[in-house]
């Protein structure tokens, strides 16, 4: 854990300071509306060209190797789950990698992703993401 400068504040002292303020608990992501947690399920399996995830969703040019909650182990030990999507070409030869990373979830996680965060998409037909996008991240799809 990261020390802090300022200790713990309990809620009772929160409401001592802040009298109008509102305290509410958290929403877990598996009953909030606007998340869109499918839970923790690592596995792979092949999107055929063509796949769409849902109708009217950008389609997959190119057969691609979807690997769900892969574990990657970093320095310290520490494992990082990602979700890895690399052509089916890719086992036998190697290409490049982009690791995109965000404070935002992975793979349609969360409430920032085009369908809830502004009117009309933020004008980006439905079309032109595939739904495996996460937001301020390239689409798999591309």
């Amino acid at each position: 854990m990261t020390p802090t400068t300022h200790p713990p504040v309990k809620p009772q002292k929160i409401q001592e300071l802040f009298p109008d303020a509102i305290i509410s608990k958290i929403t877990p992501a598996s009953k909030h509306p606007r998340y869109n947690y499918d839970g923790f399920n690592p596995g792979r399996r092949v999107l055929e060209a063509g796949h769409v995830r849902f109708p009217g969703r950008r389609p997959f040019g190119v057969q691609t190797i979807y690997e769900r909650d892969r574990a990657i182990t970093v320095r310290d030990g520490t494992r990082l789950y990602a979700d890895i999507f690399r052509p089916v070409t890719s086992d036998t030869q190697p290409v490049p990698c982009i690791l995109p990373w965000s404070p935002y979830g992975k793979t349609r996680t969360g409430p920032q992703n085009y369908d809830f965060m502004a009117p009309y998409r933020a004008g980006i037909a439905l079309d032109r993401t595939s739904s495996y996008e996460k937001f301020k991240a390239p689409d798999p799809a591309e």
